[in-house]
């Protein structure tokens, strides 16, 4: 797929139409795993107010969350703001979240928000869509303080291997389906976020497997599959996630240009 294609995905909303349900269904097991991480950001982050940006937020159910957990838990202010190139995506996470003070259409890379004018963006499974991550990463740098990523790792054992039983058509139709352009492991993603971003102050591998074995909606295949990368990630997650499918989880504090 080429970059226009790639966009219009996003832009003309055929990502809501091959995705409905915006990955809602994980939402609360994404939060339980964020949320130590939102933890030491209010470690490091001594105001009383925090300007929270959410990029490619998908329903804006995170945003929700989190926002009312800083609030709840920390006796902080949290000023928000959408972003997306996606207007039907910015319509729902607006209505999940009403109390939204500034929503953007516009693409990351170049987002238009102030120097400095963020506390934190939130970038959870985002970097993998985007054309120009190292661009993405140094305009994260300029706008925010601090930012969160979510990143799955595709750089790995089974994937590779799905990818040369199906002759390519694997990563295909992972690009079609969800846009995964850029493919990490945890060494590709932490040197780029270390030279594009900032300073790496937490990370860790986020452990999905357990959450996916006990998915009853998931196939049996799955299921057996991820209680084997439980196993696995139970003795060793850094080996788990070169063999099987995990997620990076990252608080970057920035290094503005």
């Amino acid at each position: 797929m080429d970059n226009e294609t790639i966009t219009s995905l996003y832009t003309t909303d055929e990502y809501i139409t091959k995705n409905p349900d915006l990955h809602e269904h994980d939402s609360a097991w994404k939060i339980k795993k964020l949320l130590p991480f939102v933890d030491e950001f209010i470690k490091q982050f001594r105001a009383n107010h925090v300007t929270l940006l959410d990029v490619g937020g998908g329903s804006g159910i995170i945003l929700s969350e989190l926002s009312k957990y800083i609030v709840g838990e920390n006796a902080k202010s949290v000023r928000k703001y959408c972003l997306d190139l996606s207007p039907g995506m910015l319509e729902i996470q607006k209505s999940n979240n009403p109390d939204v003070h500034k929503i953007i259409q516009a693409n990351i890379s170049d987002s238009g928000i102030s120097d400095g004018e963020v506390d934190l963006t939130l970038m959870i499974d985002v970097l993998e869509h985007v054309e120009d991550p190292q661009r993405v990463l140094r305009e994260i740098a300029r706008i925010s303080d601090f930012a969160l990523f979510k990143v799955p790792l595709e750089n790995t054992f089974y994937y590779r291997l799905m990818d040369i039983l199906t002759k390519g058509n694997f990563r295909k139709r992972i690009i079609k389906k969800i846009g995964h352009i850029n493919v990490y492991d945890a060494n590709s993603l932490t040197r780029l976020l270390e030279r594009d971003c900032g300073e790496i102050i937490k990370k860790d591998y986020a452990g999905v497997y357990e959450y996916l074995f006990r998915d009853k909606d998931e196939s049996k295949f799955s299921r057996a599959f991820n209680f084997l990368g439980y196993l696995v990630y139970k003795v060793c997650p850094r080996i788990a996630g070169k063999i099987f499918n995990d997620y990076l989880i990252v608080l970057v504090k920035c290094r503005h240009s």
